[in-house]
This record gives C-alpha cells, sequence and structure tokens, in this order.
C-alpha cells in the first residue's frame, strides 16, 4: 500500500494527514493489513499523547 503525507506547508498546522492510494492490484487482504495497522498505531498515538 503507498500513503504519502500531506504536512504543513502543503496543509495548514494541526491538519496532517494521509493519502492512501489503492489500485486494482492491492487485494482485500492488503487493504485489511492496511486497516489493522493503522488502528494499532492510532491506539499507541492514543495512548502516548492520553487522548
Amino acid at each position: 500500500m503507498n500513503a504519502q503525507p500531506f504536512i504543513p506547508p502543503a496543509v495548514e498546522n494541526h491538519q496532517s494527514r494521509l493519502r492512501f492510494f489503492v489500485t486494482a492490484q492491492h487485494s482485500e487482504r492488503d487493504i485489511a493489513e492496511t486497516v489493522r495497522a493503522l488502528t494499532a498505531e492510532l491506539a499507541l498515538i492514543q495512548r502516548a499523547f492520553s487522548l
């Protein structure tokens, strides 16, 4: 899965994001694994910053 970060100055402060590029070559499993990885990372970030 290809994900490109968009960070300042391309976007406003506190509006950083990732843009995911999904193609017909990506399988359902590829997408599911990406979602699982993002979910795990988000949980770590939330714990680290007490969000």
